[in-house]
């Protein structure tokens, strides 16, 4: 309690307002910069994937997204034409 009270006061509003997910939850959408972690490319790969429609992905105001199913689906493919 007393760590609490020392943390600055804008920390402590960031952490309360911060929605904690649970462990278990996993994201069904991925930013840009998920899937490039997740594929181990480049962002400039994850965008050609996505401009030559071989991986789907959904805009969100100005946030691009891309599905969890989508990449299976996409490695899918790309392992039948392999």
């Amino acid at each position: 309690m007393f760590t609490e009270l020392a943390r600055p006061a804008r920390l402590l509003w960031r952490r309360l307002a911060t929605p904690q997910e649970p462990a278990d939850v996993k994201p069904v959408l991925l930013t840009i910069t998920e899937v490039c972690a997740m594929l181990r490319i480049s962002r400039w790969s994850v965008y050609q994937l996505i401009n030559s429609r071989r991986l789907a992905s959904v805009q969100i105001g100005r946030r691009r997204l891309v599905e969890l199913s989508a990449i299976r689906a996409m490695l899918r493919a790309e392992s039948e034409t392999a």
